[in-house]
């Protein structure tokens, strides 16, 4: 006999799906995986639902369409969904996947018409009650509730206890203030880990949170209002079990430390280097070969820190560098500096870490001069790897209000919303179609400038992606 779902004494049946496509759909992080790097990312926020839900008493099941070769397989996948039969799935999405996300989910309606299908993330967290209304999206959106902030686990027990229902609408507000107490351990085991590589080193990858939220305000970011301005960070000892754990569990070869900013507090970062180092001295291979990586802002790179990031196994580092034009990098509100970015450039360098800079081109105060001089600089600095996007201006966000209101905003397709594309015209005179020709530029200028050569990263898939991508058709 069918339970009753809102009987909260009977646990559920719960699937975690990432949709049919080939997007990443991590936090901020929405574009497709053709757009940077070529590979499929653990679904760290899927992980820390599960486990979550699992620790309630929920039977949870994962299920990765776009990975997983079985599910590519003919009819396997509305297969398996129908044998597990479901009383919630619960679905990543992005804005440029939206659609391919709402079609999933429109599958998935079809073989169990009784199913209550959410989703979590930027998207919702945005757009609020306009996620449901016709007039925001140009297909159908089947999707019965969603779950709002940056800590989407805490809203879906919430959900649970209210009662889930059939096309209601409903609208979940997580806990923010609990973001520091979920581990995703039991969770973890829900997951194939081989099917999630490295760009850069092509190996087995996962990520482990160090921090939720951030401190900054910058005018284009959507974390601030995904996170509801809240910033809180685990603890250096928690940090460092959770790599234990999946280094001797999950034949994982890199970790990415997912976070806003390693390196927002030097003490922070410094602890898990320390640890990370004598977790190196460990007899077991596992723990002694490793390698990881980060992001982070360059404020607060000195020598010492990073000196202890190569001693730790740091593998490499994205940086926010934004813009090399103090005008256009001093009205993102970020903090730095062109000169932060070219000292932590240069130290990195000197300490075989792999540099990873992300650069925003169209930002409101960019002039053509001020794109081309940072793309110039850029070409011609230290930067191993180099990432240029395009400004968009998400809904809810500073820049989305700045350029509303100044009539910038050129495209409002709200799928087309990935970092790669143009979106709006700038203050300084530049059309939006002018700033991805800009985009397209700037790659092509960097890659050929390092010869489409980049052994250091072993990555077959991260040099196919390079070559496939930015080698100049002639």
């Amino acid at each position: 006999m069918k339970k009753n779902i809102t009987d909260m004494k009977a646990p559920l049946k719960i699937l975690l799906i990432e949709p049919w496509g080939a997007y990443i759909r991590l936090d901020r992080c929405m574009q497709s995986i053709d757009s940077w790097g070529g590979v499929y990312r653990f679904p760290l926020n899927l992980a820390r639902i599960a486990a979550h839900l699992m620790s309630l008493g929920h039977e949870v099941r994962f299920m990765d369409f776009q990975a997983d070769w079985r599910y590519k397989l003919p009819g396997q996948a509305k297969r398996a969904v129908r044998e597990f039969e479901p009383d919630m799935c619960i679905l990543s999405s992005g804005f440029p996947s939206m659609e391919q996300d709402a079609f999933t989910a429109g599958e998935i309606r079809w073989e169990l018409p009784r199913v209550h299908i959410s989703t979590f993330g930027v998207v919702p967290t945005l757009l609020g009650e306009k996620f449901f209304t016709p007039e925001t999206w140009n297909f159908w959106n089947p999707f019965d509730s969603i779950v709002v902030g940056g800590e989407p686990a805490f809203g879906y027990e919430q959900l649970i206890n209210e009662g889930i229902e059939r096309g209601k609408n409903q609208l979940i507000l997580s806990q923010m203030e609990k973001t520091k107490s979920i581990q995703t351990y039991e969770g973890r085991k829900l997951f194939n880990h081989d099917l999630y590589r490295s760009p850069f080193t092509g190996g087995v990858q996962t990520y482990v949170e160090g921090s939720y939220g951030c401190p900054h305000r910058c005018t284009f970011c959507v974390v601030p209002q995904l996170y509801d301005g809240h910033f809180a960070k685990r603890t250096p000892e928690d940090v460092v079990r959770e790599f234990v754990f999946v280094l001797e569990n999950s034949r994982v070869q890199q970790i990415s430390l997912w976070d806003e900013g390693t390196t927002f507090q030097r003490s922070q970062i410094k602890n898990i280097c320390e640890q990370l180092i004598e977790v190196r001295k460990s007899k077991n291979p596992t723990l002694r070969n490793f390698s990881w990586n980060t992001r982070s802002t360059t404020a607060l790179l000195d020598e010492e820190t990073v000196e202890l990031m190569k001693l730790s196994g740091m593998s490499g580092i994205t940086l926010g560098l934004e813009s090399f034009d103090e005008t256009v990098l001093g009205a993102t509100g970020k903090g730095t500096t062109v000169s932060n970015n070219l000292h932590s450039i240069e130290l990195l360098k000197s300490a075989g870490i792999i540099s990873i800079g992300h650069i925003v081109l169209g930002l409101p105060e960019e002039t053509k001069q001020s794109a081309e001089s940072t793309i110039e600089q850029v070409v011609h600095s230290n930067l191993d790897v180099a990432q240029f996007y395009c400004a968009v201006p998400y809904p809810s966000t500073p820049l989305h209000e700045q350029a509303s209101k100044a009539g910038l905003i050129q495209v409002h397709d709200l799928t087309k919303y990935e970092l790669c594309n143009p979106i709006m015209d700038t203050l300084g005179g530049l059309t939006y179609k002018e700033v991805g020709a800009l985009r397209q530029q700037a790659m092509h200028q960097f890659y050929e400038k390092k010869n489409l050569n980049l052994d250091m990263l072993q990555s077959k898939a991260f040099n196919n992606w390079i070559i496939n991508k930015w080698t100049p058709r002639m």
